[in-house]
């Protein structure tokens, strides 16, 4: 309930996430496996010390400040970036029950970046969170815009079921979907809401600081009127 201590040490966090992604992208050999140490206490092992999810989920509009969201959205796009990065770069790892670098590897190889992504950020709150901050999108610096689109586009793009597959024949459903992502948890009022405010905003349609936002939302808005048309009861889903 201590809001203002809570922004400072989510403040450091922020800074101390940037700190470690520069270590473990260090040349430095001592650098990279101090990072490794630290990332699986955070992240690998099996009582992990991150709170991110924590903090995303327990978010509530009127008590933390615009300051807050933006750290919270800084690090978020760090960590899961940190994540996919050291993922792909311990595939392959040599096993030796010995060496400790190699096991916390082998950790980090394993660990399902995209079951971290759906299961412990993804949430209505998380979205409610994001919106409110890209209403403020005339305020918000540049970096933070593309921060809330990084994140709304890994929605987009993240998918959790393959569909049906009608290709053995037999009758289709008009309503099924061959890939199915989270991008419907976008088609809610306050979004459609905070993305017709920046379409409808002329002073930022010839600056290119907003070109990636302003295609984003008529992207996005063009989706939903595709599939509205097509399912009247998305309007009332929204």
């Amino acid at each position: 309930k201590e809001h203002s201590s809570l922004a400072q040490a989510v403040a450091l966090l922020g800074e101390m996430m940037h700190l470690l992604f520069i270590m473990f992208s260090s040349k430095e050999t001592t650098e990279q496996v101090m990072a490794l140490g630290l990332m699986e206490r955070l992240f690998y092992n099996s009582e992990p010390l991150d709170r991110l999810p924590k903090l995303l989920s327990r978010w509530t509009p009127g008590t933390s400040t615009r300051e807050y969201m933006c750290d919270l959205a800084e690090i978020c796009y760090t960590t899961l970036k940190l994540l996919e990065t050291n993922a792909k770069a311990c595939q392959n790892v040599a096993v030796d029950k010995h060496d400790t670098v190699a096991k916390i590897k082998i950790s980090a190889a394993q660990f399902d970046v995209s079951a971290y992504f759906a299961r412990r950020i993804v949430s209505n709150q998380t979205v409610v969170a994001y919106t409110h901050l890209l209403s403020q999108y005339d305020v918000n610096a540049a970096v933070v815009n593309h921060r809330i689109m990084a994140f709304f586009r890994r929605l987009c793009n993240h998918k959790i079921s393959l569909g049906e597959d009608f290709s053995g024949g037999g009758p289709k459903n008009p309503l099924a979907a061959k890939v199915v992502t989270f991008e419907p948890i976008l088609y809610n009022v306050q979004m459609l809401t905070v993305l017709s405010n920046i379409l409808n905003d002329s002073s930022i349609r010839k600056d290119m600081d907003y070109a990636d936002l302003l295609q984003f939302a008529s992207n996005l808005v063009f989706k939903f009127a595709t599939a509205a048309k097509a399912n009247r009861m998305l309007f009332a889903e929204a």
